[in-house]
């Protein structure tokens, strides 16, 4: 792959991973998750690390997507529609 395509899919890949993360922490399920986890680490002690582990799986959920949708895209065009 040229220089280029690895540019344009990594920026398409953040992109879209930074789109996910907004939709999903200003949404009504990012709230539920956080309750359940909190409920479940010292019985609601820790609410710092219940954010942590909530973004952190929100956010590696969302990369994988983004990595699929992107080489998805790329693969049903040829190749050629990125870079």
């Amino acid at each position: 792959m040229k220089s280029r395509t690895i540019a344009a899919m990594s920026v398409a890949t953040l992109a879209l991973t930074y789109v996910q993360m907004r939709l999903w922490l200003a949404s009504d399920w990012s709230e539920a998750a956080w309750t359940w986890i909190n409920a479940r680490l010292s019985d609601g002690a820790n609410p710092g690390l219940a954010s942590d582990i909530e973004l952190i799986a929100a956010w590696a959920g969302s990369f994988v997507v983004s990595l699929a949708v992107v080489w998805g895209v790329r693969g049903l065009f040829g190749g050629r529609c990125i870079g």
